[in-house]
């Protein structure tokens, strides 16, 4: 005759616990997201984003003026705190000792933006940039990079654009993901945006393409995203794009946010590097883009729990 089995009760580690809380704290699907979107009147944005792979949000529908102005001026203490010179919208720039790491002609990108001032950190709020940014990225969405990048008269990548894509995870034969987007880009326009002015160039649904472009394609059915100042021009990670040169005089300015799938490394370093009261200033949406809810990455003391609970 066999033991009866004993009924031990075991209680899960409270790690288990917090891994278990991540799903329940983003939408559960993309019905939800899909209602936020209609909430905020942006149906329009999101069937262009799907098709073209890239959307114009103007001025008072994404950002007010005030705070488009307050960013503004928030880059451009940034600006002249990093190199050391007086920098004026309508005049050119100039060489400095400030090496931003990809020595381009007549331009460079100001890292690290989220800390550097308030203007910044407060526009992770923004209402419409998150739900955007939520769809796109099927609630998965943490912060890759937050930065400003600065052009003047000559800029640019030349007349082959500098044209690619902003997706990871590649197959080893080229193949970007078919089934979702990884990544998805929001910039900010802080200077006036068309051709002349340096603008951003985008080849409309390429896409759907679903690999990076060969050398010098695509440069001939690139397009110009024009846009006034207070626009937010969001486009996904698997879209073609690059920059055209600058011909004109003065500052070509914006702040651009880069979110990537929550399975990849970022290009700048938050999660713990992220001071509490930072977070305690914002919401749980907040914390969770900037990777406080993360688990991973421990040493020999092993698994402790997230910044997110300290909140």
């Amino acid at each position: 005759m066999s033991a009866k089995p004993v009924d031990v009760k075991v209680d899960q580690p409270p790690i288990f616990e917090t891994i278990q809380r991540i799903p329940d704290a983003v939408p559960k699907n993309q019905k939800e997201r899909l209602a936020l979107i209609q909430s905020l009147g942006l149906e329009k944005y999101i069937v262009e984003l799907e098709t073209m792979g890239y959307t114009v949000v103007p001025p008072g529908v994404g950002c007010s003026d005030e705070e488009t102005q307050r960013i503004t001026d928030a880059v451009m203490r940034i600006l002249e705190k990093r190199t050391g010179q007086k920098y004026d919208l309508n005049g050119n720039g100039r060489e400095t000792a400030y090496k931003d790491g990809l020595d381009a002609h007549n331009q460079f990108q100001l890292y690290y933006m989220l800390m550097a001032d308030r203007a910044c950190e407060d526009w992770l709020d923004n209402k419409v940039l998150r739900a955007i940014i939520d769809y796109a990225l099927r609630g998965q969405a943490q912060l890759c990079s937050m930065v400003s990048f600065v052009k003047w008269r000559d800029g640019g990548y030349g007349n082959k654009l500098g044209l690619h894509t902003d997706s990871q995870g590649a197959s080893p034969e080229g193949v970007l993901t078919l089934s979702h987007q990884v990544a998805c880009n929001v910039a900010l326009v802080l200077t006036p945006y068309t051709k002349d002015d340096g603008a951003l160039a985008v080849i409309p649904g390429s896409h759907l393409y679903y690999r990076q472009p060969r050398f010098e394609e695509g440069i001939e059915e690139a397009v110009s995203v024009d846009a006034p100042v207070g626009s937010m021009i969001f486009w996904v990670g698997n879209l073609w794009h690059g920059a055209y040169p600058k011909v004109t005089d003065g500052l070509r300015l914006n702040l651009t946010g880069n979110f990537n799938n929550k399975a990849f490394k970022t290009l700048e370093n938050y999660g713990r590097h992220v001071p509490l009261e930072v977070l305690r200033r914002h919401d749980k949406w907040f914390a969770r883009t900037l990777g406080a809810d993360e688990v991973y990455g421990w040493g020999e003391e092993g698994p402790k729990p997230p910044l997110i609970d300290q909140i």
